[in-house]
């Protein structure tokens, strides 16, 4: 598996932050940490591998092209954040290895770990994973999930930007035959806990600037005004 992180160069500003939290709450992440984007500059370092297509044809249309023709993958499984999701509290490794492990034996089409929609019906006796029904609304979600490559790029497909990924995304994934799962909402514990999102219509949140106060964080606040 690798773990991508979907974003652009207008977004240059959330790379250090959140690869910051990232180290600090997953700091014995076995799995290499990719940022793909239109181009890069000096805010990429701490990332594993850097990927850049040097132009910037939409999130969608970058995403696909760079999983398609660009990254060189030792498997078929993606966990795909986006650069706004800063996490907020350790992350559960074990439990993301388990679906790691669930997702490379079975033919499923994702498994979302952060439960926005979560899950429909149950799954499994031994963790609080569960069936999406095959016609749920948001199936197609952009929240973090561990994707199948083939599923996610036939999802891009269809779309332009992450409101059409989920909106249009939904509709291809009502079409597909491989059953899709996510963590159930209920769970004591989601594995990954981030915010959602640091960066709302251009402008940080406050939440996302009290967070990086509080873990010693740099943030950027030349390039976007701060919510109240």
């Amino acid at each position: 598996m690798i773990i991508a992180v979907a974003s652009c160069s207008k977004y240059s500003d959330a790379w250090h932050p959140f690869i910051k939290l990232f180290r600090k709450f997953w700091p014995n992440c076995k799995w290499p940490v990719y940022l793909l984007t239109d181009e890069c500059n000096d805010s990429h370092e701490g990332y594993d591998v850097k990927i850049s297509i040097k132009q910037d044809k939409g999130w969608t249309y970058n995403l696909k092209a760079m999983l398609e023709q660009v990254i060189p993958l030792p498997s078929d499984l993606v966990l795909l954040f986006q650069e706004d999701f800063f996490i907020t509290e350790p992350v559960d490794q074990d439990f993301i290895a388990t679906a790691v492990g669930i997702m490379s034996f079975n033919d499923f089409g994702f498994l979302r770990l952060y439960p926005c929609p979560g899950a429909d019906r149950p799954w499994s006796k031994n963790y609080p994973i569960g069936l999406i029904d095959e016609h749920a609304p948001y199936k197609a979600s952009c929240q973090a999930a561990i994707w199948k490559r083939e599923y996610l790029t036939d999802i891009l497909s269809c779309a332009k930007n992450t409101m059409l990924f989920e909106l249009h995304g939904t509709k291809i994934a009502w079409q597909k035959s491989e059953p899709c799962l996510a963590v159930e909402r209920e769970a004591p514990k989601w594995p990954l806990q981030y915010l959602c999102s640091a960066i709302n219509r251009g402008i940080w949140s406050l939440d996302a600037v009290r967070l990086c106060q509080q873990h010693g964080i740099n943030l950027d606040l030349s390039r976007r005004p701060v919510g109240k």
